[in-house]
């Protein structure tokens, strides 16, 4: 079952009092990013947090389960919980690192494979021939 655009409103509105926020949808499910950091993972209306071993002591009750199959253990958050969001938001926007830009494509660079490639040694190798048929001693 997938999160229904209800409740990712639902949750943006629990969070409301930490700006700038914004979700997106991944992988069939949301990301919730605060300050550009991805911070709650949001699967089949379930809210997971990473774990990180400083969140150990203040999410020590909370349920682990693994969001979707093949991800590791988090922690479910319950988002209801105002006290406990209002000392776990500020911590995860500390512990949790910016994504990594894409690096940009690189310019193009003529290769062996490539048409343009061939096109100039084609146009090269051509020009060499005319020039040593129009120079040769018959």
């Amino acid at each position: 079952m997938a999160t229904s655009p209800d409740y990712i409103t639902y949750v943006c509105d629990q969070l409301a009092g930490f700006q700038p926020l914004r979700y997106r949808k991944m992988f069939g499910e949301y990301m919730v990013y605060l300050s550009n950091r991805p911070i709650l993972t949001v699967c089949d209306n379930t809210v997971y947090v990473k774990m990180y071993p400083e969140l150990a002591q203040l999410l020590d009750s909370a349920p682990c389960a693994a969001p979707y199959e093949g991800a590791k253990p988090h922690y479910i958050l319950d988002i209801e919980n105002r006290p406990l969001l209002e000392q776990l938001i500020p911590l995860l926007t500390e512990l949790t690192p910016l994504p990594k830009r894409k690096k940009a494509w690189p310019t193009y660079i003529p290769t062996k494979k490539s048409a343009v490639f061939r096109l100039r040694t084609f146009a090269y190798s051509s020009a060499c021939c005319i020039h040593a048929q129009s120079t040769r001693p018959f």
